[in-house]
This record gives structure tokens, C-alpha cells and sequence, in this order.
């Protein structure tokens, strides 16, 4: 199942089919009457490039390290929020949206030119739409009067514009009208068969205080402010007349209509003045129009689907049968009698829009991926750090796309670079630091005004581990070495953060478990002792980074630091009800569903918790405790939870929650539903499912180690382990009825007729 696809037109944005080159986004509508394509452009962001740290934030950390030692956690939760936190990060913005009415060519004239009119939706039939995800095409077809219309389009890669092509089967009868409403302060000039817009971003966005509608939304534009200016342009070549006026492209006599559409802004890097370093925005955008308006429809289309399908094609899996049903009618049945294929489209979809959102070169992918319709979109459609733009790229290398991950590892050392402000200013510490959330321009201060959100200086060590990861599946040395030096100024940040308490154990100034709070005294508060994610964090980060030092050699010093923090650690505990302990006490939960499991951190992704490890039940207690009192109510957490269940190898309880991924959290187009949408989950859920069919550590591969009895039967084709290997697998009825495991071409095991799961090592 490679396809989405629906007998209706999309009537809201969350049943349009999303497209993507990484840099533009696109999502189609696909509608009869009147048409519609939303765009998005990965740099148009609010804001400009300036630091947003408070330099006297530092003066505190002492105070706020001796209340912590004092177990006086209210009095530093009130300190912090008064004194150490508050800014807000930048707002990702949508673009524009372009509109082509259909019209219908009357049998009558009007004064001495054919008339023409819009169409009914009486005279329609044979709708269909769908995104073919082997292709990344989106195509869409109707009837009017015998006469048939039928519409593809992309967003290429290769060509750098989205293209659309329209045909009508009678020569001579498309007729249409195209505009674009531009979410932004712009201006529009129109040319022969184009129009180009231009414009720059606002300084900030938010909702306005008006009686008549407080929720309006306040662009505040500040042209002495160096904001991010950005270029459009349409264009239409048809066989037919085409006249534009006004912003407005007419369309007549045509058989057929190809619509471009070029994007470009003047962001350059998050330290660079976009305005003095991209000025040569507008010329590319013209340039992106002209190549790719040179070139035939369907050599674009070649050179697009060629481009996708290098990606798309290396992996594929499949469970139970295949269901030929429309997306829509699929989800509705999933909420009685689950589709077994609805798993196996969920993966496949959720590859599809890593493609499409995520290409080296790019920005990595946000909260909404590159999509957002919204001029002040749900939690900004920022970055945020405290899993969700990690959980964005948790499946990316088992699922053969490591190209996709590279936009994430330059956004690291931007990080490892703007942080280092950061780390002095707000934690008086060595090294860099990030927070919870940041931007285009590269924050990396407390954002926010709660402390349970802002004041978590521990991003930047979990990033650090996709740059283990990617090694662990490449085996890449050299990326190794262009990246360590980020792990060693994350590591000087550490060194400073943690001091060695009267128990004689490291720990941390102080911590909180992100978003959660606990309550003393009726009176709500977040910071703690060191939490349990810390611990977490602090003891992979440090594992991996000295099994880094050994691969690199000559790096005895750092290797020492990290073996001294490890073992020195303050360890992780167990509550009285056998629960491990989110916080350094046992406090008092005011939500106990909480939609974050911060505190598990060590099972998944990390792995200092594993079967056999004396907090692994404390695991389990603990994430059964959280669903029994309403957890995993958001998207991204159910999909969480899929993966915490895959590692503790119960697949019933883990396809639990792929099953009610698509009861609850499941829009009509496949976006994750926190809600509102949020792309994390889609990604968090292909790993989940990744990690139930097979898991790598080591040197030892797992296949079917966390599936359900009602997963009898399947395959899976070009999954990733770590180490450098493809494996490939079949079974059916209890058991794996072929497996093959094979690096750079070459098998090196191969076997079949073995019971589940099955463990292999690996040469």
C-alpha cells in the first residue's frame, strides 16, 4: 500500500495531501470548482538575527544551587521564573496559497467574445484523488460533460519549483482563472503569462486584544528590523490564450495548462544579516522559473520521480493484507475493526514525508514538518527540543534514509555555536546549551515564562546522540570527527552544570522533567534535584561519547571525564509504589496521565535501561501507571509509547497503540493529531513499528522482537540495522519463513523456518 487516495475533495487543510522538496511545501486540495494549493518556504520565519539571552540571569545559578541543596524547590521555581527565563522563540509562517477556478465556456457569446461561467457541482462525476508516494505525485481527475480534467503535480527536488499540469481530453476546453492570496505584508507584479509577489517577514506575530475578536492574529512589521524578505513567482504555459492582469492569470481554449510556482527568501544563516547576504533571492527565484520552464512536463516529472524513488524504494514492508479501500474509509473502519494494512501505509507515509520535508541542504523539519496553513500556528511551529524534533528523526537511518537525517546535524552546530552565549549568560557555565525551544535564528535562552518548560538546559546532549546514531549505522568516521567537537562543548557544559552533592553523587544545579510539575502544599512547581530524564540523558551521552574517544583514538582526556561522570552519577531510584522516580523526591503528581514520559527517557531512546537492568519493571510500573490515568492522549506521546512498548518487548500492548494511533490521533490525511496536527507523531510512529519488527544493538539483530499475534503475516524489505546492514525478512503463522541480512551488496546471512523472535549476531 503506496497510496492515499479518496472519492471526495479535500474540504479541510488536515484532508489536503501534503507535497515537499525539502524547501517547499506544498499541500492540494485538489477541489473541483475551485482548486487550492497552500505553500510553505522552510526560511520564512518571523524575527531577525539578535541574541536572546539575559546576561544577568547568571548572578542567580548560585542562589538557585543552594535552594536546590536545600530541597527549598518552590523558592527556586519562583526565583527562575522571576529572574532567569523569558523570551519567546520566532514563528514559522505560511506563504501563500494559489486558487484556479474552473470555468465552463457558455454556447452563447457575450457582446462579440465567448462567454464563459463557472462550474456546478451538479455537473460533475467520477471524482478522484490521491498521492502516489512511489512517485510523490498528487493527481486528481473529474468529469463534466464528457469532457475529462485531470491534474498532476509536485514539488521537484531536482528543479527546485512545484509544478502542476492540467488536461482536458476535448482539445480546446480548459478554462480557468488562477490567484494567489499571500499570507503576508506583500506586493504583486504582473507580467506576460506570471505575476511575482514580494514582500518581507514581520518582526513578530500574536494574537491581538480586540473586543470585537480577540483572537485575531497581529503581524508587527518593523522595516528598520533586518527581517527575512522573500520572492514568488506563477507562471502559466498553455496552448490556449492566457492573459494576466491585476495578479490574476485567465486561462482559456487550452487542452492543456502547466502551472510554476518558485519560491525564494533571503535567509542565509542564522548569524547573517538576510537582508545584506540575500540579495540575490529574487534572481534565483527568476532563474528556478526559467530552467525549469524550458524543460517539457514530463521530463520535470521524470527527473522528479527518478530523484524520489532513489529514496522512497529502498524499504518496504507489509502486514496482514492489502486493503484497496479509500484512506478515509479505512480510518473510519480502524475504529471497530482494525485495517492490518493501515500499519505497514502509516510507515510507508511517514518515509514519504521525512523525503519530503528533510533533505540534505535543507532545514530539518519542525513541528509541522514544512506544512503550516496558519498565520500563528500552534506553538509557533518552532522547534521543539524536549523530543520533538528528535522524534522527527528517530526512524530515519532504520528506515534506509540517513540523507534525511544530514539537515539535522548542521542545525547541531549552530546550536554548539549560538549556545555558547547561552551557557554563560543563563547558567554561568563552560561549553554551549539549548533549551526547549528554538528557531531559524538559532535560540538557544530559556523560552517561556514557566520554568517546567524553559528552564531545562538539556537539549543539546540529546542531540548529541543522532550523531552517535548516524554513526552507528554508517560506521562513518569522518562524520565522527567533524562532529566532535560538539560533543566535547556539550560535555564542558556538563562539567560545569554538575557538582557532586553530600551523598558524594553528581549532580545537577538543578532540573526539571519537561512539562511536568508536582505539587507541595497546594503550590505547583518543577524544578527538583537531578530528574530522572537527566540521568538518563547524562549516562547515554556519556557511554557513547566515550565509545567515540576509543573509535578516534587519542582522545584519552575526554574519554576520562565521561567515565568519571558516569560512574559517579547520582543513580536512579524507585518510589515506594515501585515506580521510577520522575524527580530526585517523591512528590506529589497533580497529572498523573501526563502526556510526557520524560522519566523513561533511559529505555527509549536511550538505552542505560535495558531487560535484566534493575529499573526495568520500574519502567513498565510507571508507563502503566501513566496510561491508567489517561496517558498517551496526544499523538506524539501515543507514538512514544509504541516505542517504549517495542523495547520492552510486548508487542500486544505495542499494536495497542498503533491501533489507537489511528482511532484518535489520525487526521484524514495521515498527519498525526496531537491535536492540532503535529508531524512527530507520524515520524514517532514508523520507528515505533520499526522497533516491533526488529531491533539492533551491538552486534546483535533482533527480528520480530515486540509484534502482536494479530501481525501474523508479513515482510519487510531494506530495514537498516546498526552496523552498516540491509536486512530483509518474511513470516507467517509463528514463524520466519525467510530472512537475509546483507552490507554494501553482499550477503552474509541468510536463513529461514525459524520460530519468533529471533536473534542473530552479526560478523
Amino acid at each position: 500500500m503506496h497510496k492515499l487516495h479518496y472519492k471526495q475533495e479535500a474540504l479541510a487543510w488536515t484532508e489536503a495531501l501534503p507535497m515537499g522538496n525539502g524547501r517547499i511545501g506544498a499541500m492540494a486540495f485538489s477541489g473541483v470548482l475551485s482548486e487550492r494549493y497552500d505553500f510553505n518556504e522552510e526560511t520564512l520565519w518571523s524575527g531577525y538575527p539578535h541574541d536572546r539571552s539575559r546576561p544577568e540571569a547568571a548572578q542567580y545559578v548560585p542562589e538557585v544551587k543552594k535552594l536546590i541543596a536545600e530541597k527549598k524547590f518552590l523558592e527556586a521555581n519562583r526565583l527562575i521564573e522571576e529572574k532567569m527565563i523569558h523570551t519567546e522563540a520566532s514563528t514559522y509562517l505560511p506563504f501563500s496559497s494559489i486558487r484556479v477556478d474552473m470555468k465552463k465556456r457558455l454556447d452563447f457569446t457575450i457582446g462579440c467574445a465567448p462567454g464563459y461561467s463557472v462550474l456546478t457541482p451538479h455537473e460533475i462525476s467520477d471524482y478522484y484523488r490521491e498521492l502516489d508516494m512511489k512517485t510523490g505525485v498528487v493527481s486528481s481527475s473529474f468529469t463534466y460533460n464528457g469532457n475529462k480534467i485531470s491534474r498532476r503535480a509536485f514539488v521537484s527536488h531536482p528543479d527546485n519549483v512545484f509544478v502542476e499540469e492540467i488536461r482536458s481530453s476535448e482539445e480546446g476546453n480548459l478554462h480557468f482563472d488562477l490567484r494567489a492570496n499571500c499570507a503576508l505584508d506583500h506586493m504583486v507584479k504582473s507580467g506576460n503569462r506570471f505575476f511575482t509577489i514580494t514582500g518581507k517577514c514581520p518582526v513578530e506575530v500574536w494574537h491581538g486584544i480586540h473586543a470585537s475578536d480577540p483572537d485575531a492574529c497581529v503581524h508587527e512589521y518593523d522595516y528598520k528590523k533586518d527581517t527575512i524578505p522573500f520572492c514568488s513567482t506563477v507562471q502559466v504555459l498553455t496552448d490556449g490564450t492566457c492573459i494576466t492582469a491585476g495578479g490574476v492569470i485567465f486561462v482559456c481554449n487550452a487542452t492543456y495548462a502547466t502551472i510554476f510556482v518558485a519560491i525564494r527568501t533571503g535567509y542565509t544563516a542564522w548569524n547573517e544579516s538576510p537582508s545584506a547576504n540575500g540579495l540575490a533571492y529574487a534572481e534565483a527565484c527568476a532563474e528556478d522559473i526559467r530552467l525549469a520552464s524550458e524543460k517539457p512536463f514530463e521530463e520535470l516529472l521524470a527527473r522528479h520521480t527518478e530523484d524520489h524513488a532513489a529514496l522512497y524504494n529502498r524499504c518496504e514492508i507489509s502486514i496482514g493484507e492489502a486493503d484497496a479501500r479509500p484512506t478515509n474509509e479505512l480510518l473510519d473502519a480502524a475504529k471497530t475493526e482494525f485495517p492490518s494494512a493501515l500499519a505497514a501505509l502509516m510507515f510507508h507515509y511517514s518515509r514519504y514525508l521525512l523525503i519530503a520535508a528533510s533533505r540534505e541542504g535543507t532545514q530539518p523539519t519542525n513541528l509541522q514538518g514544512i506544512w503550516n496553513s496558519e498565520v500563528l500556528p500552534p506553538w509557533r511551529s518552532d522547534y521543539t527540543v524536549n523530543i520533538n524534533t528528535q522524534m522527527n528523526y528517530w526512524s530515519a537511518e532504520m528506515s534506509a534514509l540517513p540523507e534525511c537525517h544530514m539537515p539535522l546535524f548542521p542545525f547541531i552546530k549552530d546550536m554548539a555555536e549560538a549556545g555558547k552565549t547561552s551557557a554563560k549568560n543563563h547558567f554561568a557555565a563552560d561549553g554551549w546549551v539549548l533549551c526547549h525551544n528554538t528557531d531559524v535564528w538559532r535560540m538557544t535562552s530559556p523560552a517561556g515564562i514557566k520554568a517546567r518548560y524553559a528552564y531545562w538546559p538539556m537539549a543539546g546532549l540529546w542531540f548529541c546522540r543522532h550523531i552517535w546514531e548516524h554513526y552507528d549505522y554508517t560506521k562513518d568516521t569522518a562524520f565522527l570527527e567533524e562532529y566532535f567537537d560538539v560533543l566535547v562543548g556539550a560535555l564542558d557544559f556538563l562539567n560545569s552544570w554538575l557538582y557532586e552533592n553530600e551523598d558524594g553523587y553528581l549532580t545537577t544545579v538543578c532540573s526539571v522533567s519537561p512539562e511536568n510539575i508536582y505539587t507541595i502544599d497546594g503550590e505547583e512547581a518543577a524544578v527538583s534535584g537531578i530528574s530522572s530524564m537527566d540521568i538518563g540523558i547524562i549516562l547515554d551521552f556519556t557511554e557513547y561519547t566515550a565509545k567515540i574517544c576509543d573509535i578516534l583514538g587519542n582522545k584519552t582526556d575526554i574519554k576520562n571525564r565521561c567515565d568519571y561522570i558516569r560512574t559517579h552519577l547520582s543513580p536512579y531510584k524507585i518510589g515506594s509504589d515501585g515506580r521510577l522516580l520522575e524527580w530526585s523526591e517523591e512528590l506529589t503528581e497533580p497529572e498523573p496521565g501526563h502526556r510526557h514520559i520524560s522519566h523513561l527517557y533511559g529505555l527509549h531512546p536511550g538505552t542505560s535501561i535495558r531487560p535484566g537492568s534493575p529499573f526495568f519493571d520500574a519502567c513498565r510500573k510507571s508507563l502503566e501507571t501513566r496510561l491508567a490515568n489517561g496517558g498517551g492522549y496526544t499523538g506524539w506521546s501515543n507514538a512514544w509509547i509504541i516505542n517504549q512498548f517495542a523495547r520492552m518487548q510486548d508487542g500486544e500492548s505495542a499494536y495497542k497503540y498503533v491501533k489507537n494511533m489511528f482511532r484518535v490521533s489520525t487526521y484524514y490525511n495521515l498527519f498525526d493529531a496531537h491535536p492540532p496536527f503535529q508531524i512527530d507523531g507520524n515520524f514517532g510512529f514508523a520507528s515505533g513499528l520499526g522497533e516491533m519488527l526488529m531491533q539492533s544493538f551491538g552486534n546483535n539483530l533482533t527480528l520480530l522482537p515486540a509484534i502482536s499475534c494479530e501481525m501474523n503475516k508479513g515482510s519487510v524489505r531494506g530495514m537498516r540495522a546498526r552496523g552498516g546492514y540491509d536486512v530483509s525478512f518474511a513470516w507467517d503463522n509463528g514463524k520466519i519463513t525467510s530472512y537475509t541480512v546483507s552490507k554494501n551488496g553482499i550477503t552474509v546471512l541468510s536463513g529461514g523456518e525459524v520460530p519468533y523472535p529471533f536473534t542473530i549476531t552479526l560478523p
